[in-house]
């Protein structure tokens, strides 16, 4: 009866319905889309043999995981509207969850996005990496992994309107710096000085890109015996500062440091200058 239930021919019947909405995860019930999106594919949370209608097509839940292809995906994605419906198999019948929606806006996503992947927790930095993925799709593409460095902790990346020939990310501890990618050149900046609190951490770009803030912080940890989340992290101290990427200085504001100065990096020369 199992091998009946897990097959899923070309004249898929319903036994009957059930009420509400299918258990699944990420609930996609009702949330538009843009139309160049990768599939959705979700999973069932239920123990039952099930499967996915998605037009006249019938697919089969491995292990509650649909997996839709991209070609049908494709096909759905080109009117407003299409309903998915999952089914179940109970005592050798197949029953009908309520239809659900997804909607399709003609807006196109951007091609592309990128992250850091890193283990969870505090202990499982040693192997992560800055990746890009295309959002039409799944191909996942390395930019660097810390394999390449000795297995260091890289963080803090970020682009100017989004623009990947302006980038600037971090790496900690050995090949440790600032690595700012600027129209085709690269640099790495050792960005700590004796008139900051440390060297440059959290960036953003200004829109013109001629100028990345940063935070500058004292940043300590503390270890939790009894409460569920062991670890806590904050700032003992932190201000805001200013890198010029053609000029290589570090100004202060007043309003974020009491001492106005004016850094030349790498020289050790450093001028006050009110109202910068």
């Amino acid at each position: 009866m199992l091998a009946v239930c897990l097959a899923c021919s070309r004249d898929v019947r319903s036994d009957g319905t059930l009420e509400g909405l299918p258990p699944i995860w990420p609930d996609y019930a009702g949330v538009t889309v843009p139309c160049n999106i990768a599939p959705l594919d979700f999973s069932y949370l239920g123990d039952e043999p099930c499967r996915l209608l998605v037009g006249d097509r019938c697919l089969k839940g491995k292990d509650g995981c649909f997996i839709i292809p991209k070609r049908l995906w494709r096909a759905q994605m080109a009117a407003d509207s299409l309903q998915l419906t999952v089914q179940v198999c109970r005592d050798g019948k197949w029953l009908s969850y309520q239809p659900f929606t997804v909607y399709v806006s003609r807006d196109e996503v951007d091609p592309w996005i990128s992250y850091r992947l890193v283990p969870p927790g505090y202990q499982g930095w040693q192997m992560m990496g800055l990746y890009q993925r295309e959002l039409a799709g799944y191909t996942e593409r390395a930019i660097v992994e810390n394999r390449m460095t000795g297995g260091n902790c890289m963080n803090c990346h970020t682009y100017c309107n989004g623009d990947p020939e302006k980038m600037v990310f971090h790496a900690r501890a050995s090949f440790g710096g600032t690595l700012l990618v600027n129209e085709g050149s690269v640099e790495k900046l050792n960005t700590k000085t004796d008139s900051t609190l440390s060297a440059l951490v959290y960036p953003y770009w200004h829109p013109s890109g001629d100028y990345i803030a940063f935070s500058v912080n004292k940043t300590l940890q503390v270890f939790h015996s009894h409460d569920p989340n062991r670890i806590e992290v904050y700032d003992e101290a932190s201000d805001v500062v200013v890198y010029n990427v053609h000029t290589h200085e570090i100004t202060w504001s007043p309003l974020t440091k009491a001492a106005v100065a004016l850094f030349l990096l790498g020289t050790g020369r450093e001028s006050h200058a009110p109202g910068v």
